[in-house]
């Protein structure tokens, strides 16, 4: 079921276990989710600044110590240093835990040296007792949740308890060259009919219009499936409870086809070494209209420009697109991910509760999307690249949770569309639904 997402943003995503393709940290990504539009109660209607005041001993020495599964996390350690500014004798120590969710759990298990997690969508939902019994709730402290909408915050919720924050939106889309675009006479397209006119101008060129990887255009199109059960109830609790038929998925399946059949894709990047940095590098060359990318990729896109020669000799602007594979418009489901949370095993809880609300200030929220080069879950990433997505519709952004189709089944359905995208059959991939919403619900 389409829900109302607040303001400005994003989304197509990848996921509270989103569907995106890899990360920095090198693990299979997720998918998210995101919108646009000033309506009242969004998330984008936060003011931008609001005053901190300590609420402690600002003289207090000690030590907060944050695990998580990235390999470092410059954003928050940014958030630090500004927090550092109220209270200059608290150290925080960032703690790279191996083996995931599990690990996470086997380490707050220990309840030792343990004050906030940080953790991904993927994690939370298979390894529930990780959030379940390690987090307080968000509700019970002083944090301004605000931030963010409270269909955003629905992820991070378990048992009515608000026990994660989400930072980030986790998408699936499109990386267009506007400039390459621009060069020949075409516009960047906002729905189906557009993209399909956008890519046979350019194929009647001898360009390949999209370039991709099997994981990766399979992302891009559960996009289209996803939309397509959004406003059925019925076909909602099928996926939910992994009983569809292959009916759910043929109509987007015949548009795939479609696409290959009429020479759109162009899966050469399955040969790269990597789908994150080698990816963004083969964008950079500058011959490509279209690289399908989650957000997760699309972050490291502008440390990469520096790496990239021809992109210093020929720089081109770009910008990031929700699926175009909707008739009527963009097509995005959204996940936010990551997500962080304070541990009902800190030592130093009043303090880890005090960084939490100066965290959630939208001033801080823009400073970790900045950094990391991610939308935001406030909607409002400042970053030009997400121009298209924080243009979008309520109508074209997608979430899970609620009433509509669950965050398991959303996860499950990205993942088969990783899996599987090299040889979609419908039944098969209804079949697979099953088994994957079996484990995971």
């Amino acid at each position: 079921m389409k829900k109302k997402v607040l303001s400005v943003f994003l989304a197509l995503a990848l996921t509270a276990g989103l569907c995106a393709c890899g990360g920095e940290n090198g693990t299979k990504p997720e998918a998210g989710k995101e919108s646009a539009a000033n309506g009242e109660g969004q998330a984008g209607q936060v003011e931008e600044t609001k005053e901190f005041t300590p609420a402690l001993d600002t003289n207090k020495n000690l030590t907060l110590t944050v695990i998580g599964g990235y390999k470092n996390f410059e954003a928050l350690e940014k958030v630090f240093a500004s927090f550092n500014e109220y209270y200059p004798n608290i150290e925080m120590v960032y703690e790279l835990v191996e083996g995931r969710g599990q690990g996470m759990a086997a380490r707050c298990a220990t309840k030792e040296n343990v004050d906030l997690l940080f953790i991904n969508s993927v994690d939370i939902y298979n390894y529930y007792d990780v959030c379940h019994d390690y987090l307080i709730d968000l509700n019970e402290t002083d944090v301004d949740l605000s931030v963010v909408a409270p269909e955003v915050l629905y992820a991070g919720q378990f048992d009515g308890k608000q026990i994660l924050l989400p930072i980030y939106f986790r998408a699936a889309g499109l990386m267009v060259n506007e400039t390459l675009l621009e060069k020949e006479g075409l516009k960047v397209p906002t729905n189906r009919k557009e993209m399909e006119e956008v890519c046979d101008a350019l194929v009647a060129k001898n360009i390949t219009p999209i370039y991709t990887t099997t994981g990766n255009a399979g992302y891009l199109f559960a996009n289209n499936v996803i939309a397509s059960i959004t406003s059925s109830k019925e076909e909602i609790n099928k996926v939910n409870t992994g009983t569809a038929t292959g009916d759910t998925f043929k109509a987007t399946l015949d548009l795939a086809k479609s696409w290959k059949n009429k020479g759109y894709l162009n899966f050469d990047g399955d040969n790269l070494e990597n789908d994150y940095e080698a990816l963004i590098l083969r964008f950079m060359e500058g011959d490509i209209p279209f690289v399908t990318m989650t957000t997760a990729t699309a972050s490291g896109a502008k440390k990469r420009e520096a790496k990239s020669e021809n992109f210093g000799k020929n720089p081109f602007t770009y910008s990031y697109l929700a699926a175009p594979t909707g008739e009527n418009g963009y097509e995005a489901f959204a996940f936010p991910s990551p997500f962080i949370g304070v541990t009902n095993a800190s030592a130093n809880l009043d303090y880890a509760k005090e960084f939490m609300k100066f965290l959630a200030l939208p001033e801080q929220m823009h400073v970790l999307a900045d950094i990391k080069g991610m939308p935001s879950t406030t909607r409002k990433s400042g970053d030009s690249r997400y121009t298209n997505f924080e243009a979008l519709k309520d109508s074209e952004i997608y979430l899970p949770g609620g009433d509509g189709i669950s965050i398991n089944a959303m996860n499950a359905l990205c993942d088969i569309f990783f899996e599987n995208f090299a040889e979609p059959d419908a039944d098969e991939f209804a079949s697979k639904l099953t088994e994957k919403v079996k484990v995971t619900e």
